[in-house]
């Protein structure tokens, strides 16, 4: 049996729509906390084993065909547009320390994001050195924090 080795990046990726619902949504295990602001918490609280952390955002928060769920309230569209830049310029001033961004347009560029990301990985990557976290120690360390209150 080969031992899985864990990729040192975990990704979050959330569209504009999606990010927008996420941040009004409350958290249900973390009140007071919205469900967006949940998950930042456990990314970074509870994946210490991965150094890289990204948040991609995909999709344009200024197109209100992002939004077009809302497109009878002008003002509810202007207000969810109003927290997803918030959002993205907190996550890009470091207010989520050691998460890091990077915004696509659309689903196409967020593939072509991850598959540069892997070529660059497999380009790097050193079958002498391969990487130390296995998936077993991952899932069982991430099982414990979550765990944790």
């Amino acid at each position: 049996m080969i031992d899985e080795r864990v990729f040192d990046m975990i990704v979050e990726r959330k569209n504009v729509t999606d990010l927008s619902n996420c941040l009004i949504v409350p958290s249900k295990k973390y009140k007071p906390l919205s469900f967006f602001e949940a998950q930042m918490y456990k990314l970074q609280q509870h994946c210490g084993l991965i150094s890289n952390k990204l948040f991609l955002l995909e999709g344009d928060e200024d197109c209100p065909v992002q939004f077009n769920h809302h497109e009878g309230n002008p003002a509810q569209l202007q207000l969810m547009r109003k927290r997803v830049k918030t959002l993205r310029m907190q996550i890009e001033q470091g207010e989520y320390r050691g998460v890091d961004i990077t915004c696509t347009r659309n689903k196409d560029d967020t593939v072509q994001f991850l598959i540069d990301q892997m070529e660059n990985f497999q380009r790097n990557f050193d079958p002498a050195e391969p990487p130390i976290l296995t998936m077993k120690r991952f899932k069982s360390t991430i099982d414990k924090h979550m765990k944790a209150p």
